[in-house]
C-alpha cells in the first residue's frame, strides 16, 4: 500500500507573531531539527519513504504552535485472514499505529473524523473494499505504561 501520513500536533514552543506570516512552510532539510512524534505502524513487514526527487516530507508550522506533518509512505503490512467460510468470507484488515517510546501522558494518538480518503478509481484485484473504520485500541504494555495507539481497518 502507499499512502501519505499526515499527523498534526502542538507544540506550545513554535508559537510566533508575525502579522504577515499565516503558516510557516519549512523545508525539509530542517524536519530533523523539529520534534516529530515517534509513531510507527505496528503490524509494518516492510516499508520505505519516498524521496525522489527530494524527501517526500512537510512540515507547516500555523502562529499557534500548531503543526501539521506529512510524509509519502509504501509498505507491505501483514493482515491475518480467516479463511474458513473461503471463498465467502469477508476479512479485516488492520494497520495499526503507536508511538513507539511515549506513554498516553506525552503522545495520544487519534484519528480525525475523516480518517482516510481513498482514491478515485482504487481497484484491488479480487477484492472489494466495503468499509473504513478508525477506532482506538490503547494497551498497557510490560511495565505498565500505557501508550496511546490507533487502528484503521479496511
Amino acid at each position: 500500500m502507499s499512502f501519505y501520513f499526515r499527523q498534526t500536533w502542538t507544540d506550545y514552543r513554535l508559537q510566533y507573531n508575525f502579522s504577515d506570516i499565516d503558516v510557516m512552510e519549512i523545508d525539509t532539510k530542517l524536519i530533523g531539527d523539529l520534534w516529530v512524534p515517534d509513531v510507527y505502524i505496528i503490524n509494518e513487514k516492510k516499508a520505505n519513504f519516498h524521496d525522489i526527487t527530494v524527501p517526500n516530507k512537510l512540515i507547516n508550522i500555523y502562529p499557534d504552535g500548531r503543526v501539521f506533518y506529512s510524509t509519502r509512505i509504501s509498505g507491505t503490512f501483514s493482515c491475518n485472514m480467516n479463511l474458513y467460510k473461503y471463498p465467502l468470507d469477508r476479512q479485516i484488515c488492520e494497520i495499526k499505529f503507536e508511538s513507539y517510546a511515549f506513554s498516553a501522558n506525552t503522545i495520544v494518538v487519534r484519528w480525525q473524523p475523516t480518517a482516510s480518503i481513498l482514491k478515485d478509481g482504487l481497484e484491488l484485484p479480487q477484492f472489494n473494499l466495503t468499509k473504513q473504520k478508525a477506532f482506538i485500541c490503547d494497551g498497557i504494555y510490560y511495565g505498565g505504561t500505557i501508550f496511546a495507539a490507533d487502528e484503521f481497518m479496511f
